[in-house]
């Protein structure tokens, strides 16, 4: 369920003996490294949000990899203010204020309108924000070539050990939603979502490079998808080459234009090629009964058509926790909610923290307690319930903005390193949208590919690291 779970399984003493430990030795020894080091600071945020299933291994509960996260962000955005600000009396630098100043406003006008209560607002609040400090943190933080080279290297190490991760749940596990590579032990959606961002920035730098290492890797993390018991991976993978290949083309000299060449036929047939023998792969080993004759399209389509717009709750007449709803379902039920508030509720929503869920605030299943869901629901459907469809269009700009930045630094870039990050950037914009609208809450408000988009986004959008090496000895070319 979208939002902060407090569900532990912890004691009152082991709390407070936890928090001790936290405050009187953790805090003072972040504090200390991330004031004298951006690279640590920068590596712990990472290492927290892509390690949390060895929290989990650890015994320790999902709050405390997010409050180092998020504590250590809070930090960084401290410094960069500091030496922007007074060190070096120079105006912050900061990209997408508009929309996300108004999402605020919105937020506190529906706060205001609904009477919302306080603790579940500022959750709310919390998860749209932080990573938005985060980025303007990065913005205003003039990191030097070292530390970038670095940081580039571990990300592609952070994602390229998801692979061994989940070939290992596999042999254990075998196909499972639980336990999606090193990153989440609950939530499955990483499973497609994951995969796709990383395929995004892998195709980017076959279309530059034409390397098969990147074919190989993109391969590999569709069937990390596959072992997350996770279709939706090839399925989206056709939409995301289509994409690229076409930025790609767009971008191209003007020389070398050619929509129909036989390279980019060749590229475009591959992508399509991995995207059926990824299908078929999965009817080969899925335990679904739908499967058990190998794959047929027309029941495939047939199944996620029934998968998408079923009502189990209505089917069976009852609320039995373990009956769910289809995405289509949940979207019209929610969007008939919103049109039978009128026009106030439909602009600014049910209030920051109506969707935020947690037994410890009394506040369990509040999605089907107050709105009649339950099951897969999509950001697109957890945004527009709390801030509106006011918010959900500025959220929507926020992102196409940032899509539009990398376009230009795409087309006004003679430097292939930059150009195929932001030919990534571009991809994964998209790959965080339609996981928004139609798939989940995943990308954008878990904390997870939301660190690694925004720094990639202050590389390709600050001006200041268009001459730097971006991958060192170890670049892609």
């Amino acid at each position: 369920m979208f939002g902060m779970d407090f569900s532990t399984g912890f004691g009152g003493s082991e709390w407070i003996w936890a928090l001790g430990i936290f405050v009187l030795v953790v805090l003072p020894g972040l504090f200390t490294l991330i004031l004298k080091s951006n690279t640590f600071a920068i590596g712990i945020i990472l290492t927290t949000a892509f390690t949390r299933v060895l929290f989990h291994f650890a015994g320790m509960p999902r709050l405390v990899p997010v409050l180092i996260t998020e504590f250590c962000v809070l930090l960084l955005l401290a410094k960069a203010l500091y030496l922007r600000l007074f060190v070096k009396m120079m105006p912050l630098r900061v990209v997408g204020f508009y929309p996300m100043a108004g999402i605020l406003g919105i937020t506190l006008i529906s706060f205001v309108l609904n009477a919302s209560e306080m603790l579940p607002a500022v959750f709310f609040v919390r998860q749209i924000f932080v990573f938005y400090l985060f980025f303007i943190a990065l913005l205003n933080l003039d990191l030097s070539q070292k530390t970038v080279m670095r940081i580039n290297r571990y990300i592609i190490f952070l994602f390229l050990i998801q692979l061994p991760a989940a070939a290992t749940k596999y042999l254990v596990m075998g196909q499972d939603e639980l336990w999606s590579g090193t990153v989440s032990w609950q939530a499955g959606q990483f499973s497609t979502t994951l995969p796709l961002f990383a395929i995004a920035f892998l195709l980017s730098f076959y279309l530059f490079r034409r390397k098969k290492v990147y074919i190989l890797l993109v391969v590999a993390f569709v069937f990390f998808g596959l072992a997350g018991q996770k279709r939706a991976v090839p399925i989206l993978l056709p939409s995301l080459a289509l994409l690229l290949w076409f930025l790609y083309w767009r971008g191209a000299p003007r020389g070398r234009k050619r929509i129909f060449s036989i390279s980019k036929l060749k590229t475009l047939a591959l992508m399509l090629t991995v995207a059926f023998v990824a299908l078929f792969s999965y009817a080969s080993i899925s335990r679904d009964e739908m499967y058990m004759h190998g794959l047929n399209l027309g029941k495939l389509y047939e199944y996620t058509v029934w998968y998408n717009t079923r009502d189990e709750i209505a089917m069976y007449g009852t609320d039995d926790d373990d009956l769910a709803m289809g995405r289509i379902t949940i979207t019209r039920i929610s969007l008939d909610h919103l049109k039978r508030g009128g026009l106030v509720r439909q602009m600014v929503g049910f209030g920051p923290g109506a969707m935020i869920s947690s037994p410890h605030l009394g506040r369990e299943d509040i999605a089907f307690r107050r709105f009649g869901i339950r099951g897969a629901l999509t950001g697109f459907v957890i945004f527009m319930l709390q801030s509106g469809m006011v918010g959900v269009i500025l959220l929507t700009f926020f992102f196409l903005r940032i899509f539009a930045k990398a376009y230009r630094v795409y087309k006004g870039s003679d430097d292939t390193d930059f150009r195929m990050v932001a030919l990534g950037l571009m991809g994964a914009t998209y790959v965080f949208l339609l996981d928004f609208f139609i798939y989940s809450p995943s990308s954008l408000f878990f904390g997870v590919l939301t660190p690694v988009y925004f720094y990639i986004a202050t590389i390709v959008l600050n001006r200041g690291y268009r001459n730097y090496r971006l991958f060192g000895k170890g670049r892609p070319s």
